[in-house]
């Protein structure tokens, strides 16, 4: 009966070890390829609206028309504004899941190009960077600057260079 005892306490016990394993084993791999997940694809699995922080304390909220691997989209009331990732402080709202994009173009569609875009469509924009915020059309856009052509009827243009670093967003006018 003792021997029935003990190897059945050791069955139990080689049982328990391999549930733990299995259980660490399974997170680390769930760790694993969480860390694959990109903020671009959570805010492609995004239905509805979300809240972002900018930097420099500006929330924006709005529904997302569109996602990149460096910027997000945002309508807000009937505006679009282009917000680069490394302007997001913060971003509530997002889906728990995740939704890689298939095209491995749309996925480098950079934030040059969408400012590209706005240059040729000779869009009137607000642009908001750190330290001010202006109207006008982009003019040039650069490897890491835009240049912004400034001014109104009134007063006569001036063109600005501004990095992309420093943009917090573009929105339309």
């Amino acid at each position: 009966m003792r021997w029935q005892q003990l190897f059945a306490d050791l069955e139990a016990q080689l049982e328990a070890a391999a549930a733990a394993d299995l259980e660490t084993a399974v997170a680390e791999v769930t760790r694993a390829e969480r860390a694959k997940i990109s903020l671009a694809d959570r805010l492609r699995a995004t239905q509805g609206e979300i809240d972002v922080v900018v930097r420099g304390g500006e929330h924006l909220s709005g529904h997302i028309a569109d996602v990149s691997s460096e910027w997000v989209l945002l309508t807000v009331r009937d505006h679009q504004v282009l917000i680069p990732f490394t302007a997001v402080v913060t971003a509530q709202g997002i889906a728990q899941s995740a939704q890689l994009e298939s095209s491995l173009s749309l996925r480098r569609l950079g934030l040059g190009s969408a400012l590209r875009a706005l240059s040729r469509d000779r869009v009137t924009v607000r642009w908001v960077a750190d330290g001010f915020a202006t109207l006008g059309r982009i003019d040039v856009v650069g490897v890491d600057y835009v240049e912004l052509r400034v001014g109104d009827e009134l007063r006569p243009s001036s063109v600005l260079a501004a990095t992309f670093a420093a943009l917090r967003y573009v929105r339309s006018v």
